[in-house]
């Protein structure tokens, strides 16, 4: 499938799963020991799971993979599993990862299943814009330290704190989000949620800019709340590690909360106003995701 430069397709070839090693190793800081292995990735391949790659037109340079394969729900359910999708830092911000989900997402339609799972760190925003408001992810579940602390340099020195998400793909949410293609739902725009919901997080900034994470509310029973997160965690952590430990601390405890009360996160989005980019998380109860 064709894109804007580049082409989605299945890896065929030894060099091609070579390149796949490479992505990982530069899309996430990952060591040898990390990586998902080119006789891993051949093998869940050639046992009908999906391994997907998104080439350059011009120099069939590989940009961007995507790995997934069968599992089951806890309730028995039939499910693709999409354990790493990752794409080079210079090739970020075209689309690609949009694109690798969206035939993620075609090829497992035409399997006849309809969930597709995966985790990602809560904090990135980037990856959180993608998930949920151009995808159309939810997610009530929030894992600790799940890869220990010790996974790539991204994740490096933090707990490995992750949010498990659910894609249901043939729901009229999730089809909407396809349709709008690559326009993201903006702060003004997303169904005036933010407008509607209550924050749960006060954010103060430092004389710098960066953001730090206040007094939080674990007491609110109101339908719809916002959860603010740093827009760019990784220039923080590497600014300030305590502050990236306080923040991960801090959302750690609201999520867990609020998802045991039984909130759904369902979308994150964002306001540029005043050229200062605020991404916040929107909670909500009583939500299908199915409708």
């Amino acid at each position: 499938m064709a894109h804007g430069g580049f082409t989605i397709r299945h890896l065929e070839t030894v060099e091609d799963y070579k390149a796949a090693e490479e992505v990982q190793r530069r899309a996430w800081g990952l060591s040898d020991l990390d990586i998902a292995p080119l006789h891993i990735l051949l093998t869940i391949h050639k046992s009908g799971g999906l391994v997907l790659g998104a080439f350059d037109q011009q120099t069939s340079i590989l940009l961007g993979v995507l790995l997934g394969f069968y599992g089951r729900s806890n309730d028995g359910r039939w499910k693709h599993c999409s354990h790493m999708m990752g794409v080079l830092p210079e090739a970020r911000d075209r689309g690609i990862g949009q694109a690798l989900k969206l035939e993620q997402r075609r090829l497992i339609l035409a399997e006849r299943l309809d969930l597709i799972t995966w985790t990602f760190d809560p904090l990135e925003a980037r990856n959180a814009t993608l998930n949920f408001t151009k995808l159309g992810v939810v997610s009530n579940h929030y894992i600790r330290n799940i890869y220990g602390d010790t996974l790539g340099e991204l994740n490096a020195g933090l707990p490995t704190d992750r949010l498990s998400v659910d894609w249901w793909i043939r729901s009229p949410r999730v089809q909407a989000r396809v349709e709008a293609g690559q326009e993201a739902t903006v702060w003004q725009t997303a169904n005036n949620l933010p407008a509607q919901a209550t924050s749960i997080l006060q954010v103060t900034r430092l004389p710098d800019g960066l953001p730090v994470p206040e007094e939080y509310n674990l007491n609110s029973h109101e339908p719809t709340l916002a959860l603010e997160i740093p827009s760019d965690f990784q220039s923080l952590k590497a600014s300030d590690s305590a502050l990236a430990l306080r923040w991960r601390l801090t959302t750690q405890a609201l999520f867990e909360h609020y998802f045991a009360a039984g909130y759904t996160a369902t979308e994150c989005v964002f306001d540029q106003s005043g050229g200062l980019r605020r991404n916040v998380y929107i909670l909500q109860t009583g939500f299908d995701p199915h409708a």
